[in-house]
């Protein structure tokens, strides 16, 4: 659907069609330049899903309905799909709408595309409040709390009888259908197999050494921290899923499709909440490297900090630069294909504040001149909400494990 106004500048007057997509999902705002003086122009989004209705609260323009006239500026806006820079901006009746635009392109895919949002849409209006609570509750670690409100609010999930093992077991799986719509359990399967196949080696063949890697990270505050920090980051991707749907569908997209990316653009009006995800998410997946390589160096070295890249203690690991703990991930191809997708480039980028968005462009602009397309870095920003998934994961094991063979709860 597309509502259609007549739009004039608060900077220069001059008054344009102004053709706003409707979105799958509920959108803070809109970012654009009025096509006269360039002056940069936002809008905020209130949308009611029940009707649907869209309203919008502009910021430095002026709107009205459009009673059919014609005029020569025309800005097409989606917050989700692509708009294709040309075609787009054409009048009336030529014009044409981004979604039809993208069916012919990708046919039935998009319906996919459509009914992913609609879930994590549903999921976010329906149950925000209650995984919100059971996330604060997981993020301490007070399984016993987290029991009451798995019963309280989840009891459809619980096994008989309830041991703390399935407490746990419980929790992440509630947990983890906030990633329902977004990844198969096969390619998850696939990925997950090959860390837990050094997981299953310390297991059977190393386990006492094993137990005190858990026993350290169980007595101290490095664990509990980084399984804080996690949980808090699933907790704002979900807030903010808004701004990765349109990721998605560039991850999805075929390559010869996303090779003419640059023949679209978005507007939307996230781009700093979109740089302190991507750099936390980067972090992370470098913080989640000293649980992973140790696991991996226990079960192919014997010794949880003999790094194979010479490094030979956890102190030297932990201090070495984040490219240097990449390396790791050489040994397991398969989850390196995942957390290795987070561009440390681009974090650098954001962290030195050497890349802007540009509003009249739809690009990030880098200080030597360089760009990227917007739409392209949220397919980035997808990338690395799907490696935040493989953490989740890898805190879940550690739980699990600490508790079977910490605290000897049974398994499930």
């Amino acid at each position: 659907m597309i509502n259609r106004f007549v739009a004039s500048c608060g900077h220069c007057q001059g008054e344009f069609i102004l053709r706003v997509v409707v979105p799958h999902a509920k959108t803070e705002g809109m970012l654009f330049c009025c096509p006269h003086c360039i002056a940069e122009l936002s809008a905020g989004i209130t949308l009611d899903l029940s009707v649907p209705k869209m309203d919008l609260h502009p910021v430095h323009f002026k709107l009205r309905q459009w009673a059919g006239e014609q005029l020569p500026a025309v800005v097409t806006i989606s917050t989700e799909l692509p708009v294709h820079r040309e075609k787009h901006v054409l009048p009336l009746t030529e014009g044409g709408s981004p979604f039809l635009l993208m069916v012919k392109e990708l046919g039935p895919m998009v319906l996919d595309w459509r009914a992913k949002v609609d879930g994590l849409q549903d999921l976010r209006e329906k149950a925000f409040t209650k995984v919100s609570a059971l996330l604060d509750r997981v993020r301490s670690g007070d399984w016993g709390r987290v029991r009451q409100i798995l019963e309280r609010e989840f009891n459809e999930h619980l096994p008989e009888p309830l041991t703390e093992y399935a407490v746990i077991y419980c929790s992440y799986r509630v947990l983890n259908t906030i990633y329902a719509p977004l990844m198969t359990i096969e390619a998850v399967a696939e990925t997950l197999d090959e860390y837990f196949q050094y997981i299953n080696d310390c297991i059977s063949r190393r386990r006492p050494e094993y137990k005190r890697l858990l026993e350290l990270w169980s007595v101290g505050n490095e664990f509990r921290s980084f399984r804080f920090r996690v949980l808090t980051a699933l907790m704002r991707v979900l807030r903010n899923f808004d701004a990765f749907i349109a990721g998605l569908l560039i991850q999805e997209m075929p390559v010869p499709l996303r090779a003419r990316i640059d023949e679209f653009r978005i507007y939307r009006n996230d781009y700093d909440v979109v740089k302190s995800l991507y750099q936390d998410l980067f972090e992370l997946v470098s913080q989640s490297l000293l649980f992973f390589g140790a696991v991996i160096n226990l079960s192919t070295r014997g010794d949880p900090w003999h790094y194979f890249n010479g490094i030979s203690s956890y102190r030297g690991f932990k201090k070495a630069k984040a490219f240097e703990r990449f390396k790791i991930l050489d040994e397991t191809p398969r989850v390196a294909a995942v957390l290795g997708a987070v561009s440390r480039p681009m974090r650098n980028a954001i962290g030195h504040f050497s890349a802007e968005y540009e509003p009249c462009s739809g690009n990030i602009r880098y200080e030597d001149g360089s760009k990227l397309n917007y739409l392209a870095f949220l397919g980035e920003f997808f990338a690395a909400v799907r490696a935040l998934w493989i953490i989740l994961a890898i805190v879940e094991k550690l739980d699990l494990d600490m508790c079977h063979l910490l605290r000897g709860s049974p398994g499930v």
